[in-house]
Formats: structure tokens, sequence, C-alpha cells
């Protein structure tokens, strides 16, 4: 009878831990899916920009030839990707978009001239 009893005990923790395990993994899916929405979302307003901005500035004057090359400046990305693992079990990972604030950089006087006192 006790054999009994901890192999029914077992097979409730492992239960519990199997839906658990599946409750994740459905909360996973759903965020890949949205996060797949997004990416889809972005190229096709990406897609569009371009559209646009060849129809106004003309076929030449947006094309690959703009785009960074070894011998151009360093090009600043306004959005930039940002990795953080989860502290429970090390398994997944959080991915965060971080924006860029281009109005941060507009109260910069290291270009303009100082008067020293």
């Amino acid at each position: 009878m006790c054999v009994i009893r901890i192999e029914r005990m077992n097979l409730e923790e492992i239960c519990t831990e199997l839906d658990s395990l599946s409750l994740r993994m459905l909360q996973l899916m759903k965020e890949y899916i949205n996060v797949k929405l997004t990416i889809e979302g972005l190229i096709k307003n990406g897609s569009l920009h371009l559209a646009k901005s060849r129809y106004i500035m003309g076929n030449r004057n947006v094309s690959a030839l703009q785009l960074p090359s070894e011998d151009s400046n360093d090009v600043i990305a306004s959005t930039t990707v940002i990795c953080k693992e989860m502290a429970e079990k090390g398994e997944a990972f959080i991915l965060e978009l971080s924006r860029l604030n281009i109005h941060d950089n507009e109260n910069d006087d290291s270009d303009t001239l100082r008067q020293r006192n």
C-alpha cells in the first residue's frame, strides 16, 4: 500500500509538471505568433515607405547605394534589441525593443561655442 501511495504522489507531481510545461509552451507559441505578426506589419510598413520615397524622390535617388558601407560614417540604430535571460530556469530569453530618443540630443551644446569665465 505504501508503494502505491508513493507512485500516486509521483504521478500527481509529474502530471502537475506536465500541465505547467504545456501551459508555458502555449504561452510561448502565442508570443511567437504575436512577434511574427509584428514583424510582418513592420516589413509591410517599411516596404510601403520605401515605395513612397521612390515615388516622391524618383527611382534613381532611392537605391542600395545609399546603404551604409565600410567606408561610410558610423550609423546609429534608432531601434535596438535587448536580450535578457529569465531568472527562473535560464531556459528562455526576453527580447525587448529599445528605441533611441532623437530629441534627447537637441540640447547637446558640444558643437556650439561656449563662453569661458
